[in-house]
């Protein structure tokens, strides 16, 4: 299920739209799973007073931000890194005021979940496979005089869209274990 949402936005936008644009459902897909990966993480630092689950909260959002770049560039450009900053300090602020050990334990002992594995993996795919498949230099090679920016952004958005359902997976997987474990 899944997986066919990640298709069924790409074929979506392809068909309604032709084009991967900010305001596609893949996009927009993005942004709400990055959303909902940083509301579920920062809900179960609030409630279990984890430091590093702040953190993870705090990368989540300003990933989130990022994925906002078009629209807070419309103040002026480059303007996301000033809201990120504001996230990622916030997040260190909350995270240091529960303490150096709360924090390192609690983020060890997420990087040793189950879940971990999805959001890990999920992160691999965003971060890095969908840039290097996505390289427009790859797709001029494999299409030569063929070249259509459209398959090429499908690919690369597509990939991070199916990332970041990973990540978002393997949050609420986390919710839900954390949740056994606290009753």
């Amino acid at each position: 299920l899944l997986a066919a949402s990640v298709v069924g936005c790409i074929y979506l936008d392809v068909t309604i739209h032709r084009e991967l644009s900010e305001g596609s459902f893949v996009e927009f897909g993005q942004e709400v799973l990055l959303l909902t990966t940083t509301a579920l993480f920062g809900t179960l630092a609030i409630k279990t007073r984890q430091g590093g689950l702040w953190l993870v909260a705090g990368f989540f959002g300003c990933l989130f931000i990022r994925e906002l770049d078009a629209y807070f560039d419309e103040i002026v450009h480059g303007a996301w890194k000033y809201f990120a900053l504001v996230v990622m300090v916030f997040s260190l602020v909350k995270a240091w005021r529960l303490g150096i050990e709360n924090t390192i334990a609690t983020l060890a002992a997420f990087m040793k979940s189950r879940s971990f594995i999805f959001i890990f993996i999920g992160l691999l795919i965003v971060l890095a496979y969908s840039r290097l498949f996505g390289m427009g230099e790859l797709w001029h090679a494999i299409m030569g005089d063929n070249y259509i920016r459209l398959v090429k952004n499908v690919v690369e958005e597509g990939s991070e869209l199916w990332g970041y359902a990973l990540v978002t997976w393997g949050a609420v997987n986390y919710l839900f274990a954390s949740k056994k474990n606290l009753h």
